[in-house]
């Protein structure tokens, strides 16, 4: 699961479009802060979603009936 920081940041960049300043002035943090937050929230995305691919892929979970 992505961190709520992390979330929030992904979602303020990439729906709502605000830069990385923006974001720590919405914030009250760092700028570095945020970088940091969005680039984890982006691995975790990545790898979410390659996790859930290759769920989707191989069948896995799926019960036969």
């Amino acid at each position: 699961m992505i961190p709520e920081r992390s979330r929030i940041a992904l979602y303020l960049v990439g729906v709502e479009g605000f830069g990385h300043q923006e974001i720590a002035d919405i914030r009250g943090a760092a700028i570095a802060s945020v970088m940091a937050r969005l680039y984890w929230g982006r691995f975790e995305l990545q790898h979410t979603c390659a996790r859930e691919r290759e769920l989707l892929l191989t069948g896995a979970g799926q019960s036969d009936s």
